[in-house]
């Protein structure tokens, strides 16, 4: 054993990677500590094991660390693998068969290699070359020597494949935490690529893919200790994205598509193959989503309705801006679809200003529109008439007919009024027998018409109930308003007086009180 400089670099990484590997092992993380850490020990064992053998001088102890160094070249592409696996998320691909045949390669080698002076299996000949600065073996290769480095090559292939998968399907603003281990899983192929193009016979003797593979090693252990790989394992993201009750939608700065999960796709109607395309090209068929869109800093909230498999639809999307070490990448717009609860508010809207029997507005909504129609109209300086309707001696009808008869009587009644009226007109059953008008931009002209239209066509209209022809009239009371400064209850009561006074007339009669300015 002596004093080799070359082996110095090698002993440093060696060291390096089995303290990241230590480390990793005694962290507490669950999720793929045990096959990076185990894959940390293989590279660390092969650089400092090969480390020794360059250090040594004779035949023996070189051919002792070589021994010891396939400990950890056979399990390497094993550990490497399984590491792949765990960090993309398919150990699914386990199963107990598989893991056991995994390492029938790799303890075959190992015994192959520590037994080759009985066999010639692995190595045909190891003759020691000293024509270089420092001793260096020199063989002639055998058939397992071949078995093995195919071996190797097809399991670094396996985790190049997993993580370039994994790195192509993840949003880049996550790509540097793959970047590390699928940049440090490709290093050792420029190992194989030196030792085919090396054009010094002598060189070819080295074992260079010890140098490779150590910094392969720093590479990935690196990247795990830089990015706490293990800790935000990029697969978690990635199935939290697809699971999830939500739509997802991923934006870059250009408001391109980058990303979507197949409940985005159900929820706008969109292709998954829009991946690069403009938001509002995407969401033609969406205009009232594209015009609410803002800058991806931003942090905003929508509500929108539209139509999807036919049927109306309510969306909630929120937009939450991606931002890392203060650049922004874009934005996620995170779409939920609202339409239970939209559905459940408006009818609970409904309940609340709707009168249960006769379907109308209540009084409650009677009094709120009264009162915006009446601000529109002094401020535009337009006609609003009030109409109080009262049914002539309805306690008759409950108390000959009964009960049901006089709500089969109420209902009829806002059925007729609902047929005759306007779209822009309001009516409301204000409590027992007696409804009420609104009626914008009507004068008092044309109110006491379409009051006395009513009036005739209500007295006209028996109510067939039970095989009896209920007959009923009704007294009308109106006021009129256009630019006065009153307020809604001064119109009530203006109607409610002139109702009164249809009353004290002899009834089915339409009276109108106008209140005039002052």
């Amino acid at each position: 054993m002596y004093f080799n400089p070359v082996a110095l670099p090698l002993i440093g990484a060696g060291l390096l990677i089995l303290t990241c590997s230590y480390y990793i092992w005694n962290s507490g993380i669950t999720r793929g500590r045990k096959p990076f850490s185990l894959l940390g020990l293989a590279i660390s064992l092969y650089t400092l094991a090969y480390a020794m053998e360059i250090s040594s001088s004779t035949l023996d102890w070189k051919l002792f660390w070589i021994g010891v160094e396939y400990i950890g070249i056979a399990f390497l592409p094993v550990f490497l693998c399984l590491s792949a696996l765990h960090y993309v998320g398919k150990i699914s691909f386990l199963t107990k068969p598989v893991a056991v045949a995994l390492f029938v390669i790799p303890i075959i080698t190992i015994i192959l290699v520590n037994t080759n002076e009985y066999h010639n299996i692995f190595y045909q000949s190891v003759v020691l070359n000293t024509d270089g600065p420092f001793p260096l073996l020199e063989f002639e290769r055998g058939l397992w020597y071949w078995i093995n480095s195919a071996y190797i090559i097809i399991g670094i292939m396996i985790a190049n494949i997993l993580f370039l998968q994994l790195w192509l399907s993840t949003h880049k603003a996550y790509r540097k935490q793959i970047t590390a281990l699928l940049l440090g899983s490709l290093i050792p192929w420029l190992g194989f690529l030196f030792h085919l193009g090396n054009p010094f016979p002598l060189l070819m003797l080295i074992d260079i893919n010890a140098f490779f593979l150590s910094l392969s090693g720093i590479v990935i252990f690196g990247g795990l200790a830089r990015y706490g790989l293990l800790d935000l394992i990029p697969v978690a993201r990635t199935t939290l994205f697809e699971e999830m009750p939500d739509g997802a939608v991923i934006l870059d700065n250009m408001m391109r598509i980058v990303d979507l999960n197949a409940v985005a796709q159900q929820h706008l109607q969109l292709s998954p193959y829009l991946i690069g395309t403009p938001i509002d090209k995407a969401l033609a068929h969406y205009p009232e989503i594209v015009e609410k869109l803002e800058p991806p800093e931003n942090k905003y909230s929508m509500e929108v309705q539209g139509i999807n498999c036919g049927k109306p639809n309510w969306l909630l999307i929120d937009s939450i801006p991606l931002v890392s070490k203060g650049s922004s990448y874009g934005q996620m717009l995170i779409i939920r679809d609202i339409t239970e609860r939209k559905t459940f508010e408006e009818t609970l809207y409904n309940l609340s200003v709707t009168d249960e029997l006769t379907g109308l507005f209540n009084r409650r909504h009677f009094m709120q529109v009264a009162s915006q129609e009446l601000n529109r109209a002094k401020r535009y300086g337009h006609n609003l008439s009030i109409a109080m309707i009262d049914i002539d001696y309805f306690k008759n009808v409950n108390d000959f007919f009964g009960h049901s008869a006089g709500d089969r009587v109420l209902i009829n009644l806002a059925l007729l009024l609902k047929q005759r009226l306007r779209q822009a007109d309001t009516v409301a059953r204000l409590g027992g027998e007696e409804f009420g008008l609104i009626l914008p931009e009507t004068t008092p002209e044309n109110a006491c018409r379409l009051a006395e239209d009513l009036r005739k066509i209500i007295a006209d209209t028996p109510v067939d109930y039970e095989e009896v022809k209920i007959s009923i009239t009704v007294s009308i009371g109106i006021t009129s308003s256009s630019s006065v400064a009153e307020s809604v209850e001064d119109l009530l009561r203006a109607a409610d007086k002139a109702l009164y006074t249809a009353k004290d007339e002899g009834r089915n009669c339409t009276i109108m009180n106008r209140l005039k300015e002052n």
